[in-house]
Order: C-alpha cells, then sequence, then structure tokens
C-alpha cells in the first residue's frame, strides 16, 4: 500500500468514525435536544450544572411550567414532583452561584412558557459570580456531538447503571439530587456544638454587584414573559439564625430591593414557619434539608402556588 492510499484510507476511516460517533450521540438525544422528548424521559446521570444547563435548551421548555432555582440548597431533597399546583422542574445546581445558575433559568423561561419563577433565596447563592463550569454557554451544545464530555457522560450512565446505590440522581427525572442517608443526619447536640463554637458575627453576608446582576436579569426575563415570581428564603436551623440573625437581616434588607409588590417572597426563618425551623428531623445538617424538610418546604409552596391561581 502506498502511502498515499494509506493516508487516504486513514482519514476516510477517522470520517467514518466521527460520522458514526455523531450519528450515535443525536440518536441517543440524552440530553432532550431535538424532537419531541416527554417530561421523565431524560435526567441527569453527572455534571448536574451542564446537563441541566442543556436540558434548559428544549427539554424543560416543553415539558414544565414551572421551575425552581437556587444552589444546593434547594438541589437537595426538593422532590418537585410534590407541587401539584405546576410541572415544576428542579433547575437548582449543586454549588453553583446565581450567575451558574442563570443561563439555564434564562433558557428556560425564554423558550418555553413558564407559570411560576419558584427562587430558593440564601447567601451563597449570591455570594460571588465567579463560573465555576466554563462551558455553560452555547459551545456545550457542540461537545455533545462527540467529545471527552460525551465520553465521561457515556461512562458515569454506566458506572451508575450498574451501581444505583451510588447514584446521587437515582430516583429523580425532574432534576433534584437526592443523598446517601434519607435519615436525619444533624442532631440537636451537633447544633449546641456549632452555635458553641462558632462567633456571632454582625456585619452582613458578602453580596456580589455582578451576582445581583445576574439574578435582576433573570427577574427581567421572567417579568417580559408574563411569569409568576415566587421567591423564598431558605429555612435555617433556628439556633443558628439567631446566632447570625443580624448578618440573615442585612442580606434580606439588599436583596428584598430586587422584588416588586406584583412578586410573592416569603421568608421561612419568620415566626409564621417557626414549625419548619425548630424541627430538626427537617435537618440533614447546618445547610440542607432532609426529604421531610424539602417535602415541608415545597408544601408550603404549593399552597402558595395554589392561592396564586384562585386569585387570578
Amino acid at each position: 500500500m502506498t502511502s498515499k492510499r494509506f493516508v487516504l484510507l486513514s482519514l476516510t476511516l477517522t470520517a467514518l468514525v466521527v460520522f458514526m460517533g455523531v450519528g450515535f450521540n443525536i440518536y441517543m438525544n440524552e440530553f432532550g435536544l431535538y424532537g419531541e422528548v416527554k417530561a421523565g424521559e431524560r435526567r441527569v446521570w453527572t455534571y448536574n450544572r451542564a446537563t441541566k444547563y442543556l436540558l434548559s435548551l428544549n427539554y424543560i421548555p416543553k415539558n414544565f411550567d414551572a421551575i425552581l432555582i437556587g444552589s444546593s440548597s434547594s438541589a437537595t431533597m426538593h422532590d418537585t414532583q410534590q407541587i401539584k399546583s405546576a410541572r415544576t422542574y428542579n433547575l437548582s445546581m449543586n454549588g453553583a452561584n446565581i450567575c451558574e445558575v442563570a443561563p439555564a433559568a434564562i433558557n428556560a423561561l425564554e423558550k418555553g412558557k413558564m407559570r411560576f419563577l419558584i427562587i430558593c433565596l440564601n447567601p451563597y447563592l449570591t455570594k460571588n459570580s465567579m463560573m465555576k463550569t466554563s462551558e455553560l454557554s452555547p459551545q456545550l451544545l457542540k461537545s455533545t456531538y462527540g467529545s471527552l464530555f460525551s465520553i465521561r457522560f457515556y461512562a458515569y450512565k454506566l458506572l451508575y447503571t450498574v451501581f444505583p446505590d451510588i447514584d446521587l440522581y437515582r430516583d429523580s427525572w425532574w432534576g433534584y439530587m437526592s443523598t446517601k442517608r434519607e435519615s436525619t443526619k444533624i442532631t440537636k447536640r451537633d447544633i449546641d456544638t456549632f452555635v458553641g463554637s462558632t462567633p456571632r458575627l454582625t456585619t452582613p453576608f458578602p453580596i456580589d454587584p455582578s451576582a445581583i446582576n445576574c439574578l435582576e436579569n433573570i427577574l427581567k426575563t421572567a417579568r417580559r414573559k408574563g411569569t409568576t415570581i415566587l421567591a423564598y428564603y431558605h429555612p435555617e436551623s433556628k439556633k443558628i439564625f439567631d446566632m447570625k440573625k443580624n448578618m440573615y437581616l442585612g442580606y434580606q434588607k439588599e436583596i428584598q430591593k430586587l422584588f416588586t409588590s406584583e412578586d410573592t417572597l416569603l421568608d421561612l426563618n419568620s415566626s409564621k414557619y417557626y414549625y419548619l425551623t425548630e424541627d430538626i428531623s427537617l435537618f440533614h445538617d447546618t445547610v440542607h434539608l432532609t426529604r421531610k424538610g424539602g417535602n415541608a418546604v415545597l408544601k408550603v409552596l404549593d399552597e402558595v402556588m395554589q392561592d396564586n391561581r384562585r386569585e387570578r
């Protein structure tokens, strides 16, 4: 075989492999990018931020009429199938700030007909604006045709299919993340120890102006699309909240400026909701909720959404 024929054959085989890889990924349509894909047929296997961004391009807008956004506070143990007022996708992203959530949230709002935008507010969400996942842009779409991203995705899918017990998204097709322990992890003693060993700070939580801009862009998009905005301050254990009360109140004072009288803003740390914040069984750790806690919060949200629908 001559060198010319060898090069030609190599190029032909390479092109064939690439063509087959692209065709396979389009056929599998793991992120619901093409055609009609029903709710419950696509899920997160890994890379929760990148996957949810891709799902927001077509799958979420076509199948859901409400989204819940936030960081891990609402991404964990908030099974939005419990909400009956609207088909609500949990678009919250584990470890993300609001600027990382914004591209996917705006996609869903722009491309779909969202009746509700639900926002879980906590200081971590607006603490910074650094994009820890640089691929959250239209460029990520190219990776789905065949790339290291695709290979890793299928590797994790195979791993979690074989070992479902380690799959944090194993029982969720609506976006939320489970935890390995269903029972209460934290105890009253843990909270007392945490409170006793943590200095009482009074300065407000840091707020990144760029993060505020990202949140404002989401709110502006929702209002322009006629989407009802329901925001809430994530519930904290009452003892921990009381220890940092001035910090939280300073944070809330700044955040509430972003909302109008047309929006609903709930403070789940107020006395009305002490039945949540004083119940230790609702907390998995000092920040996150158990499944019982997540369901309790979703019940409150669902009731508010039902009232909103009746008023309209």
